[in-house]
């Protein structure tokens, strides 16, 4: 937000300026006031007012910091406004006080001048507060768009990735290799397996592009996976789902579980005599864990982790809470928060 600081420091200063040197010239102009105290008082004020408004900018971008919600607008917006009043009201009565102390021998104002002090310092404080706020405001609605817009340019990105894996030769290979070894021994399990593999490259297609969908559609789609899994694995590979109703109208990115269950099959030795536990799980915190045994296995080629790097950036964009990973020397967990559906079009169909 470099810009916006800048922009906010550049014409609230020449508003300073201008209204500083304006009070200047006005007490230059005062006839009664001996050369001295034209220049001790000129001081004054400018040092006053420096102080004023970059204590009141200062302030305005800490509140910005500490309130940034829409819903927390008024309450930012009225600490803001009643602190630069109240301090550049005060500081106009010391001012006019100072001026009539050095006139007159007599530190007072009069009911006018007052009146007329809270009149001015109010203006001058809506001036200044409307000036911060609509470059923050501005700003803000910059990074939204910038931050969707990469939101978008991740989740396609991810889905080219994933598609892309998904229809390569190998994992064809993989697929039809384990279906026509079904259809010589158990034609009725083929089919079950080809209605499982349909279901996944319906749910790639289709929710592939949202930004979040419902847990329990998650969940179905990666039954579907693990079926595909297991078909293949047999008894090297178990995995255990154990998340109740109430979670399933809660939101995560799509593919998020299924990248995940992949990614542990992936890096881990899968065997009859080594079998890969996978365990998915509400946690305390109301996250979603998924946790395998660690039996780590020899790639080929490094692997760079670009699923569970997609998911973090996915949930960074969202705005939400971190993932969270652990690594044991036994096990490996992803932790994903679950994110509260707000009503009709949260998932940004």
């Amino acid at each position: 937000m470099n810009f916006s600081r800048r922009s906010i420091w550049g014409l609230v200063s020449i508003a300073v300026i201008l209204f500083t040197f304006s009070n200047v010239a006005g007490i230059l102009g005062q006839d009664e006031l001996s050369a001295k105290n034209k220049i001790l008082l000129s001081v004054i004020i400018l040092v006053y007012f420096s102080l004023h408004w970059a204590t009141v900018i200062w302030l305005s971008m800490h509140w910005q910091k500490r309130y940034p919600e829409n819903e927390q607008d008024r309450i930012r917006l009225t600490k803001t406004y009643t602190f630069s009043a109240l301090v550049l009201v005060v500081t106009m009565m010391l001012i006019d006080c100072l001026q009539n102390l050095l006139i007159k021998n007599e530190f007072k104002i009069t009911p006018y001048e007052a009146l007329f002090d809270v009149f001015q310092g109010m203006g001058i404080a809506i001036l200044i507060v409307s000036l911060t706020e609509a470059f923050y405001q501005y700003e803000k609605n910059r990074q939204s768009e910038k931050e969707k817009a990469e939101l978008v340019r991740v989740n396609l990105l991810a889905q080219y990735n994933h598609l892309k894996q998904q229809v390569s030769p190998h994992f064809l290979f993989n697929s039809l290799n384990t279906l026509s070894s079904l259809i010589s021994i158990d034609p009725i399990r083929a089919e079950r397996f080809v209605s499982e593999l349909s279901l996944v490259y319906r749910y790639l297609l289709q929710n592939s592009e949202d930004k979040m969908v419902e847990l329990g559609k998650e969940l179905l789609f990666l039954n579907s996976y693990i079926h595909l899994m297991k078909t293949r694995f047999g008894s090297g590979l178990s995995v255990d789902i154990d998340v109740p109703a109430i979670w399933h109208t809660y939101l995560i990115p799509p593919l998020s579980l299924q990248l995940l269950v992949e990614n542990a099959i992936k890096h881990n030795v899968v065997s009859p005599d080594q079998p890969l536990h996978i365990e998915i799980k509400i946690t305390e915190d109301q996250n979603i864990q998924i946790k395998n045994n660690l039996q780590g296995k020899q790639l080929s080629l490094p692997s760079e982790k670009v699923g569970l790097v997609n998911i973090m950036e996915k949930y960074r964009l969202l705005g939400q809470a971190e993932v969270v990973v652990l690594k044991t020397d036994t096990e490996f967990s992803v932790s994903l928060p679950l994110i509260k559906y707000q009503g009709h079009g949260s998932t940004d169909r």
